[in-house]
C-alpha cells in the first residue's frame, strides 16, 4: 500500500532569511535618513520662529514710529506663545538693546555647540553661531 503525502505549502528557511535580510537592509538605509530629516525639520522650525519674531520687531518699530517701549509688550506675548518650541529652543528679547536671541540646544542636530541666532534691531543684522552652521540650517547672517 502506497501512502499519499499531502503537498506541503509554506516558505523555506532560506526564503524567510532572504526576506529578513532585505528588510534589515531597508531599515539600515531608512532610519538614518529619517533621523536626519527630523534634525533638519527642528532647525527649520527654529529658524522660522526666529524670522517671525524678527519681522514682528520690525513691524512694531514701524507701527509705533520707533517707540521701543511698545515693542516689549508685543514681544512678551510672542515669546509666551513660543514656549512649546520643538527641541527646547529658547527665545529671549532684550528691550534695552533691541536684541532678540534664539538658542537651539545642540542635542537637536548632533552638534557640539548650541545653534544661536541673534537679531540686532538697531542695525538690522543677524549673527549666527557656531561657525560653520549646522547641516540643514539656512544662512541668515549678513556680512
Amino acid at each position: 500500500m502506497k501512502t499519499k503525502f499531502k503537498k506541503q505549502r509554506g516558505f523555506t528557511l532560506i526564503e524567510l532569511l532572504a526576506v529578513v535580510a532585505i528588510l534589515g537592509l531597508l531599515m539600515l538605509l531608512a532610519v538614518p535618513r529619517y533621523m536626519d530629516s527630523t534634525k533638519v525639520s527642528r532647525i527649520k522650525v527654529f529658524e522660522g520662529n526666529f524670522r517671525s519674531m524678527m519681522f514682528s520687531i520690525n513691524s512694531s518699530l514701524s507701527d509705533y514710529n520707533g517707540d521701543t517701549s511698545q515693542i516689549a509688550s508685543d514681544m512678551e506675548k510672542m515669546l509666551k506663545s513660543s514656549k512649546g518650541s520643538p527641541g527646547g529652543a529658547t527665545y529671549v528679547y532684550d528691550p534695552a538693546t533691541l536684541t532678540l536671541t534664539a538658542t537651539l540646544p545642540s542635542s537637536n542636530f548632533g552638534g557640539t555647540d548650541n545653534y544661536v541666532l541673534t537679531y540686532h534691531a538697531r542695525t538690522m543684522k543677524v549673527t549666527q553661531s557656531p561657525n560653520p552652521i549646522p547641516t540643514g540650517a539656512t544662512t541668515l547672517a549678513q556680512n
